[in-house]
């Protein structure tokens, strides 16, 4: 079957009436009222039954969640299976929509700003990401052919471009004399240059990767600095993860000190043994649920923002994923301390399957109890915890948390289909990842049909899911674009 011949998805049919609260008797209850005759209370129930209507079609029972108010689309009532050659040629169809999308490169005009405030050039909204696409592409399929060209062809086009846009931004934190604090892989010019780095190994083209190199120890100021954060878009785990990304394609390079990695684990750790003792003036809860002198039972704890996230983005969770990339320095204590952070992390699970977003949430009155509020992303939430899972499963080797990452797999499923886009962070793209990563830890196809079924979503975007968000927009749903998360 085709691209263009896949069948259309269906959904279930009950959604937005699935969430209803039952209320069932107890059998022993109903044992004694038969026992001592009819209860008048049953004769109002019967007649209250007769007088009432079915609703309408289209209308909501009582107590059900409107559709337009959840953070997602309905679950896919089963991942359909597919041909081997239909991924790649899935593959080949989003790359060209990226491509499309940022045609100003290939002609060489100025990029517009893909986000709110954001940069175009960094990895997260702008063209360095694009070339990381492009070059991890050309690593694993050099000869693929998207629009016209390798995809090493345009990685290079990508990351002259997100070169020039960092360079024009550090000049103008120099013209108005203002420190550069970021460092993190995903939102400062570390990860241009890590990936610039790459891309030009890649190319062959030795005198420019060694400059990239160069400026990427250059990074390590901002990086040990007491402002630098403690977390992995912006911080130092961040910048742990660009050194490590180097180091996995370009091993031997000596421009990259050994020492700066193992110095840089180090100073991550020491800021998770020292963020356990601090003490914080306010709430971290939203809901007003925090508790200023609440002492989170775990050895290590970062903090962002005065807010202790337990997610891959800005919390405990990515910390722990960049440091579990260097093994070597996971043994001794430092090892049964990150084994107990995890263990921790598993401990704030809500009972719907998902997890706390802070750690100063109270788990029976967390926001992810409600699913006009749940985030189920990668960001925050069950998606980037089950990676952790996978990762922690292959350090420590412990089964039981492979075991329940493939648990909490069918949540995400159930509420992974996202309103807010197809992007990594918090849209479709990201929970189709987690279902990858599934599959290679267990080798069970269906994780790379619900990740196939995922990806075909984001190919249909534009003209399924773009004209649904529109509607509920008129209805009166605030954008998914303005909420947190």
């Amino acid at each position: 079957m085709s691209v263009q011949e896949a069948a259309p998805i269906e959904f279930f049919e009950d959604y937005g009436n699935n969430r209803q609260i039952l209320h069932i008797r107890d059998e022993e209850e109903d044992a004694t009222s038969s026992a001592q005759g009819t209860d008048p209370m049953d004769e109002d129930d019967e007649a209250e039954q007769e007088s009432s209507e079915e609703p309408e079609e289209g209308e909501l029972l009582e107590g059900a969640i409107d559709p337009k108010d959840l953070r997602y689309f309905p679950t896919p009532v089963k991942a359909e299976p597919f041909a081997s050659e239909e991924l790649r040629m899935v593959l080949v169809e989003l790359c060209e929509n990226v491509v499309k999308g940022f045609e100003e490169v290939l002609k060489g005009e100025k990029v517009p700003s893909r986000g709110g405030g954001s940069e175009n050039w960094d990895v997260y909204h702008g063209t360095a990401g694009v070339a990381r696409l492009f070059i991890d592409i050309h690593q694993r399929d050099p000869n693929i052919i998207i629009s016209g060209s390798k995809p090493r062809e345009l990685a290079q086009k990508f990351i002259e471009h997100a070169v020039k846009g960092c360079e024009d931004y550090l000049d103008g934190l120099m013209k108005y004399k203002t420190a550069l604090h970021n460092c993190g892989y995903v939102l400062s010019p570390a990860g241009v240059w890590a990936t610039a780095a790459v891309v030009y190994q890649q190319l062959e083209q030795k005198e420019l990767a060694d400059e990239f190199l160069a400026r990427m120890v250059h990074m390590h100021r901002p990086a040990f600095s007491s402002h630098a954060s403690r977390e992995l878009f912006y911080g130092r785990p961040g910048y742990l993860h660009s050194l490590l990304y180097i180091h996995s394609t370009n091993a031997a390079n000596p421009k990259i000190p050994p020492r700066l990695i193992s110095d840089t684990f180090t100073q991550i750790y020491k800021d998770g043994t020292e963020g356990v003792k601090r003490t914080f003036t306010r709430p971290a809860d939203r809901s007003g649920c925090g508790n200023e002198s609440f002492t989170a039972p775990t050895p290590l704890l970062w903090s962002w923002h005065v807010e202790r996230y337990t997610g891959v983005a800005h919390g405990v969770a990515g910390v722990l994923l960049a440091m579990m990339d260097l093994p070597g320095k996971c043994v001794g204590d430092v090892r049964e301390e990150m084994k107990k952070a995890v263990d921790y992390l598993i401990s704030l699970k809500t009972w719907n399957g998902n997890f706390a977003v802070r750690v100063d949430e109270t788990i029976g009155m967390s926001p992810q109890l409600y699913e006009t509020d749940e985030l189920m992303q990668i960001c925050h939430g069950a998606p980037g915890i089950t990676l952790l899972l996978l990762r922690a499963h292959e350090l420590f080797q412990d089964p039981a948390y492979l075991s329940l990452a493939i648990q909490i797999s069918e949540t995400i499923w159930s509420r992974g289909l996202l309103k807010k886009g197809v992007g990594l962070c918090h849209g479709l793209a990201g929970n189709a990842a987690v279902f990858f990563h599934l599959y290679r830890s267990t080798s069970q196809r269906s994780y790379l049909q619900k990740a196939h079924t995922y990806l075909r979503a984001a190919m249909d975007w534009e003209k399924t899911y773009v004209p649904i968000l529109e509607e509920e927009g008129r209805k009166g749903k605030k954008s998914v674009g303005e909420e947190f998360g």
